[in-house]
């Protein structure tokens, strides 16, 4: 399975609330209706960005009434959570879609272009080979370097030196570099091997973009779906099979499904780079991928039991309101308390039992009552739950953080 590394944050939301901003009246009536607009617009689908202008402005304004403050700070984390949901939405939208590559004899792959979910599109042209390729293949490389242009609508077109390490019919080992304005180089290492029924890979790379993700890398467009780098392709026309990949982020994992299927053989074809360079090839085979997502993990949560995480994280979600609640009202004893919370329970026959909290980090000024209160609240909360029941009607185990920051 692959691992990409990748951060999904809003808190560059967080950042900009608590800026200056025109400062409204100081009155406790316009300060109220500055409440209620932006009450009002929170709830309102679509874009967030008038909601956030009003509470920056009600962050920036001295207010004394604790249910105003309290209100606000909800509405805060309200709006930052909207925000993180909208990301990561856009983040999913850009690891699924549909790709063609394209393999020529003796040359391997020479053009890729893409389709994301989010509109988005990319390509990968080859500009310049030295590789060794196994006599006769259209995929496996032995040795040599190359390089690869990359454009899509993130960036402008740019160039990738690449190189094989190491390989054989069933690993790789791909080193690639990219020089930017600044003098301070991109990077990307490249692992993979594989048996018949498991495969081992290490993607990673050190590089700036303006993606959703971090996919900055030529072979991470290239890999994108298609983590054996088409050596494992039989390319014969109607060739089918499945990929599997994930891409693992800071809280979740995001459990890719590639299907390609090789097309008919194109004796002769002619690739344009951004420059209009054009290159001939012959004999190539185009592979197309639909790549979809066939499931998101929270790396957070721990299950033991036959329940699954997206049932559990359901009801997590539903019950969201519940747990903030309690959060919120130790606020207003402890203005910075903030930490994680780590609840354990089982369920059996839909309900949860045996509810504990089994690690507690919470920081903030004195009033460890306040705490205590809050750690009472949620397990409280959580005992109240009800999940679906299992066929077999066995017992799950489950941990999970709750996390609470100001």
């Amino acid at each position: 399975m692959t691992k990409r590394t990748f951060v999904v944050s809003s808190a560059a939301l967080l950042i900009g609330v608590s800026i200056v901003i025109n400062s409204v009246a100081a009155t406790s009536f316009d300060r109220a209706n500055t409440l209620k607009e932006e009450l009002r617009l929170n709830h309102v689908d679509g874009k967030k960005e008038e909601a956030i202008r009003l509470a920056a402005q009600l962050a920036q304004a001295p207010i004394d009434e604790p249910f105003i403050q309290a209100t606000l700070q909800d509405e805060l984390r309200g709006l930052d959570a909207k925000v993180t949901e909208a990301s990561m939405d856009k983040a999913i939208k850009f690891i699924t879609g549909r790709k063609r590559e394209l393999y020529c004899a003796d040359q391997g792959l020479v053009e890729m272009t893409a389709e994301h979910n989010d509109g988005s599109s990319s390509r990968l042209v080859l500009i310049r080979s030295n590789r060794k390729m196994k006599a006769g293949s259209y995929a496996l490389i032995e040795d040599g370097d190359w390089a690869f242009e990359l454009s899509n609508s993130y960036r402008r077109p740019s160039i990738s030196e690449l190189w094989m390490l190491d390989a054989t019919p069933s690993s790789f080992h791909v080193k690639e570099v990219r020089n930017r304005a600044n003098g301070n180089p991109d990077t990307g290492e490249f692992i993979s091997s594989w048996t018949n029924h498991r495969q081992s890979t290490n993607f990673g790379s050190q590089s700036e973009g303006h993606e959703p993700l971090p996919v900055h890398m030529a072979a991470d467009y290239q890999l994108w779906g298609n983590s054996d780098m088409g050596f494992k392709i039989n390319f014969q026309p109607g060739y089918k099979d499945t990929q599997e990949d994930h891409v693992t982020g800071p809280a979740k994992d995001f459990h890719l499904k590639s299907e390609r299927i090789v097309g008919e053989l194109v004796p002769k074809v002619t690739i344009k780079d951004s420059a209009g360079t054009a290159r001939d090839y012959r004999n190539c085979y185009p592979v197309k991928y639909q790549i979809s997502l066939k499931q998101l993990v929270d790396r957070q949560l721990e299950v033991d039991g036959k329940m699954s995480q997206d049932a559990i994280l359901k009801v997590i979600k539903k019950n969201r309101k519940p747990i903030r609640a309690c959060y919120n009202k130790a606020l207003r004893t402890v203005p910075n308390l903030r930490g994680t919370i780590t609840v354990k329970w089982d369920i059996w026959g839909g309900s949860t039992m045996n509810v504990r909290s089994s690690g507690r980090s919470l920081y903030g000024d004195g009033a460890f009552a306040a705490r205590n209160e809050m750690n009472e609240c949620i397990l409280e909360s959580v005992r109240s739950w009800k999940f679906p029941v299992t066929p077999d009607n066995e017992v799950t185990h489950v941990s999970y953080p709750f996390s609470f920051e100001l």
